[in-house]
């Protein structure tokens, strides 16, 4: 059950974190924000969904699904 949870959290998530990157590139080719530097929030949404990742990874060894 969390494996699932925990994979829906990571969609959207992800999903998200798509929206704001193309948002950013489109500030970037107008030269509104510089490409070398993301902003802060797309950063910390990346590190959700490495958390994320990293829960599902945890719960998956600690109870594998043979």
């Amino acid at each position: 059950m969390f494996d699932t949870v925990l994979l829906g959290e990571i969609a959207e998530l992800e999903e998200l974190v798509g929206s704001m990157e193309k948002r950013w590139l489109r500030r970037c080719e107008r030269g509104i924000d510089d490409e070398n530097r993301p902003p802060e929030s797309l950063m910390r949404m990346r590190g959700r969904v490495l958390e994320a990742q990293r829960l599902l990874d945890a719960l998956r060894s600690r109870f594998p699904s043979d």
